[in-house]
């Protein structure tokens, strides 16, 4: 980096971590806080285009020991007959798989684990109240009572975003798509050896993904309306009304299996993509602060990645931070329009099969989903 920078990242999500990790041996000085630092939602999905960032930053190998390859396109009637059935190719002379699963806490613990290595931590439970930009300045105040003087602030702080609310305006919020889902680990099973996703009645759709450590990442997507959650207590009868549906030989495992309601993470779908430019002044945004997609398209961490390895590349690069954060932008709002626009439309595609008479639901064209992994192995 031209010239040593005090930068401030709010929020120790994917985008933050990797951003202080691809700043880490700068002679910038990182400060890193988190209301609330640990790992929401339970698998993620890496595409090849975020391991190429990753190992721009030494970060890949303990990413792809942690992961387990899901190269394949498989999708299933409720009792398994299969559906559509495609491989994903694995590029010529592409050094990394071009795609991955992993659990958010496995790839939080990376993340984290390097920074504390460089002797950077996260200052948690601590969040910010206030923001005044003053000329090439940013002063903030801190929940627990301090105030800092930062040359740039990056607002990581996921959907909800503080620094979005307080420097943007809160006109600019995620918008719903009418779709939830429901996310869990649950034990292995031999004959689940890749990904898989069976589609129920009304909408309602199971995935399964094989971990590592003898795990599976389960989720159930199902629209809005169909299972309601009335308390944490629930949820786990919930999930297993909705999965008697399916008759494949291993929904039982799955749903004796079930962990407690506590352990099921909840969400409701919702989309969104900031106008340009991300950035006001000395703060931008990055990651889900920037850009909400819902996981339909395996896109929003690897877009978040992508967002915090460009910035960073930028900030070594150009010792004016306008000029820095320009193109930064510049690089940025079409590749994440297209892949928000990308997983929306699966997700609306998804709901269309809800009381629409549709004999079964709309299945991924393999054309098109080939298509998409060619666009994200395109120089970012």
């Amino acid at each position: 980096m031209p010239q040593p920078r005090r930068i401030l990242i709010v929020g120790a999500g994917i985008a933050g971590l990797t951003l202080a990790n691809a700043l880490r041996d700068t002679d910038a000085e990182i400060r890193l806080v988190d209301i609330d630092s640990r790992p929401i939602g339970s698998g993620v999905g890496l595409s090849g285009n975020a391991l190429r960032a990753l190992d721009a930053h030494g970060l890949l190998q303990p990413v792809l020991a942690g992961s387990s390859l899901s190269m394949h396109l498989h999708m299933c009637e409720a009792d398994g007959t299969t559906l559509v059935y495609s491989e994903r190719p694995q590029p010529e002379g592409q050094p990394y798989p071009d795609n991955v699963v992993l659990s958010r806490k496995v790839l939080a613990d990376i993340l984290l684990g390097s920074l504390i290595e460089r002797g950077i931590t996260v200052q948690d439970g601590v969040t910010i109240t206030e923001v005044r930009q003053a000329g090439d300045q940013v002063i903030t105040d801190f929940t627990d009572g301090e105030s800092g003087t930062f040359d740039l602030v990056v607002g990581a702080d996921g959907f909800n975003s503080l620094i979005r609310r307080r420097v943007f305006g809160e006109e600019f919020r995620t918008g719903a798509l009418g779709q939830a889902g429901y996310r869990w680990l649950t034990m292995g099973i031999p004959s689940i050896t890749h990904g898989r996703m069976y589609l129920g009645a009304d909408g309602l759709k199971l995935g399964l993904y094989p971990l590592p450590g003898n795990t599976i990442y389960a989720f159930v997507t199902k629209p809005n309306g169909r299972i309601v959650r009335g308390s944490d207590r629930l949820v786990r009868t919930e999930m297993i009304e909705a999965l008697k549906q399916f008759t494949f030989p291993e929904a039982a495992r799955i749903r004796a299996d079930l962990p407690p309601s506590n352990e099921i993470h909840f969400g409701p779908f919702s989309a969104f993509l900031m106008p340009a430019p991300w950035y006001r002044g000395r703060v931008v945004l990055i990651g889900d602060a920037a850009h909400v997609m819902p996981p339909h398209g395996s896109s929003g961490a690897a877009m978040a990645i992508e967002d915090a390895h460009v910035l960073a590349e930028e900030l070594k690069q150009h010792s004016c931070v306008e000029e820095a954060l320009e193109r930064f932008m510049g690089r940025r709002f079409r590749r994440t329009q297209r892949a928000v626009r990308q997983s929306v439309r699966q997700c609306l595609a998804e709901n269309a099969a809800d009381g629409t008479g549709l004999e079964s639901p709309p299945t991924i064209d393999p054309a098109e989903a080939k298509e998409y992994w060619e666009y994200l192995r395109e120089p970012i």
